[in-house]
């Protein structure tokens, strides 16, 4: 295919080239390399080439068990499929059953950067409140797995080295403070 307009950058220090070949072969490949790394591919439900569908995805999720996908949904084109919400910030049908059938594959993902550079890049609010409205338009225990249980499974989290929420947080305690504590008294 080629390069949407809109990513044309002949300017860029790395410009995309303008023609497009089909990479999922590849990408197979490279998952079926080993079974055992956990691949996380970002920007599903908006990604820029729409090229993504829920159709695409679920195929991809039935034959590689290690791949996992992350949303970042900082548009709303509503005649692309590939895109999560309509403009309205409904849910599409398509990727409720997709998100639902597929619970533990989904994580959320802001793609914000963080630099010394005038030149802002990354998620925007509007990119956050997208991912609120996913979450809110799930069934309640598949909500609460691409929130937070996924990346906990994913990077292998345990409890201890989960940050307390605020409210779990005693006022005039220091969580940090008495981890290094405990930490001093074992050794």
């Amino acid at each position: 295919m080629d390069l949407p307009l809109n990513l044309v950058n002949p300017a860029a220090q790395h410009p995309n080239p303008l023609r497009l070949t089909q990479n999922q072969n590849g990408l197979e490949r490279f998952l079926a390399h080993n079974r055992q790394t956990k691949i996380v591919w970002a920007h599903v439900g908006g990604e820029p080439l729409a090229t993504r569908t829920p159709a695409i995805v679920r195929e991809l999720l039935t034959r590689n068990t290690n791949l996992y996908m992350s949303f970042r949904i900082q548009r709303s084109r509503p005649e692309v499929v590939a895109d999560a919400l309509t403009p309205q910030g409904t849910l599409k049908p398509d990727w409720v059953r997709l998100i639902s059938d597929f619970s533990n594959r989904f994580v959320l993902g802001t793609d914000t950067f963080y630099q010394d550079s005038p030149q802002a890049r990354g998620g925007t609010a509007t990119g956050l409140e997208n991912l609120q409205r996913m979450l809110s338009q799930l069934p309640p225990e598949v909500a609460r797995k691409v929130a937070h249980d996924n990346v906990a499974q994913i990077y292998r989290l345990n409890a201890a080295a989960q940050m307390p929420l605020p409210a779990d947080v005693p006022a005039g305690s220091n969580p940090k403070k008495g981890t290094a504590q405990k930490e001093k008294v074992g050794n």
